[in-house]
């Protein structure tokens, strides 16, 4: 009895190649499984920005403390200059055309380190290729430059004072702010960097000036500009050394790129987390 064979054409073609459907149904499949899996590995990544970022904006902290003894126990001033576009020396570099981020007065006191002022999750670049230390605006992180960067509280200037708040004078240094994510929310389209912390309300100082007489009277332009970068958490570094992720209580909403952003604030609709006394209800 002879066995019927198979023909040659059908066993070569049999398992070895998918028809158009099968093959469709294939990269749908992958299509699917890569849309499941790839949101997953980008917030694993970003968790990981923001473990980075808690450890460098603790890094600031530990720097500012470092300095604060050097100098009879007063914090670095946000900047020496007279005013906010000026050249001159600032908390994290040089100012001038660009800032140079080996030229400020936290550098030294960073082991030389000036990555340890760029949160590892700030979009923007440096300035050039060339000068890989100089950059326009900053790299992600602020100073509260109203509650430790000047003792503007105590009526004196805020930006050519020489010296920020000295340390004795700090109240309530658990719940004050000294750095955190922050953007520029000036910006047209993007994030982009800032130098400092704004809180919700400007500062109003009268003729007799005290801890009293403050007053906190109209929304800062420039205020809650905190950047909740990571997976919607900022990293913030408190006046006494501790380190926390924030999430926002507010958000701002000026400009779409800023609510896609996540920028706003954290604590009270007042600035209470900013200044060290406690005293800015805003009520």
């Amino acid at each position: 009895m002879q066995i019927a064979k198979i023909p040659r054409s059908f066993s070569y073609s049999y398992g070895r190649f998918f028809t158009l459907i099968e093959l469709l149904v294939v990269i749908a499949i992958i299509a699917i499984l890569a849309g499941m899996i790839l949101p997953s590995l980008s917030s694993a990544r970003e968790r990981g920005r923001g473990i980075s970022c808690n450890g460098n904006i603790g890094q600031l902290m530990k720097a500012n403390s470092s300095y604060s003894v050097d100098y009879g126990y007063f914090m670095p001033c946000y900047g020496t200059d007279a005013g906010m576009s000026s050249s001159g020396k600032i908390w994290f570099g040089q100012r001038n055309t660009t800032i140079d981020m080996t030229g400020g007065f936290m550098y030294p006191y960073l082991n030389n380190e000036w990555r340890a002022m760029m949160c590892p999750g700030w979009k923007s670049k440096v300035a050039t290729d060339v000068y890989p230390t100089k950059v326009t605006g900053g790299l992600g992180y602020g100073y509260n430059v109203y509650g430790l960067g000047s003792p503007l509280y105590l009526g004196t200037a805020i930006y050519n004072s020489g010296t920020g708040l000295k340390v004795d004078r700090l109240k309530a240094p658990s719940e004050t702010v000294a750095y955190t994510d922050v953007s520029d929310v000036y910006s047209v389209t993007s994030p982009s960097g800032y130098s400092f912390v704004y809180p919700y309300y400007s500062i109003t100082l009268s003729a007799s000036i005290n801890l009293n007489t403050t007053v906190f009277s109209s929304a800062n332009s420039r205020g809650d500009n905190v950047h909740f970068r990571h997976n919607g958490n900022a990293s913030v570094s408190w006046a006494d050394g501790h380190v926390s992720s924030e999430k926002p209580t507010r958000m701002k909403s000026d400009a779409e790129w800023i609510r896609k952003e996540r920028i706003g604030n954290f604590g009270p609709m007042d600035n209470s987390l900013y200044d060290p006394w406690d005293i800015a209800s805003g009520e």
